[in-house]
């Protein structure tokens, strides 16, 4: 019962803080997604990054080297098709819940994110990624006015997304 009622005096002191409050958790998986001709680039920062809006004409393999450089690794694949991939920073799954405005996250590395291309008679034909993502989201909270419009909000809503985002290195 003292805990209930520290944690009550806890939430009444911090809505009166000008910051936000929040009770919530999310859940961290992994989105996965496949684009035919993608276009891939390096941003003005220097990051990797593939779009998932389709070329005209497919790239061609030495431009791929040209702008992302060496693959980690390469595969070859059946019918004379290689595999390029490029990996990037870890994934990871598992929950997060945020108390207040920290979150802690009870997660583990499942893998790297990473680009996988295609190479068919010397073009890039496909691209597919495995990337972290948030998913499930469920929280109640207070924000000022700055911050999602001020007051008090609550919600819940989102999955893992099954479709193709930029990564960046």
């Amino acid at each position: 019962m003292r805990f209930v009622t520290a944690l009550a005096v806890a939430a009444l002191i911090g809505m009166t803080c000008a910051g936000c409050m929040m009770l919530g958790m999310t859940t961290v998986g992994t989105s996965r997604g496949e684009v035919l001709n993608p276009s891939p680039y390096v941003s003005r920062s220097g990051e990797r990054v593939v779009r998932s809006k389709v070329r005209p004409e497919p790239m061609s393999a030495d431009q791929l080297l040209e702008a992302w450089g060496d693959p980690d690794s390469r595969r070859q694949l059946p019918e004379g098709a290689e595999e390029w991939r490029y990996t990037g920073w870890p994934r990871w799954a598992g929950v997060m819940f945020i108390v207040v405005v920290v979150p802690v996250p009870l997660v583990v590395p499942v893998g790297l994110e990473h680009v996988t291309f295609v190479i068919e008679d010397e073009l890039v034909v496909s691209a597919s990624s495995a990337n972290t993502e948030l998913g499930f989201k469920c929280g109640v909270g207070w924000a000022p006015e700055e911050f999602h419009g001020g007051g008090w909000f609550a919600g819940c809503g989102g999955e893992v997304k099954d479709s193709f985002r930029d990564l960046s290195e």
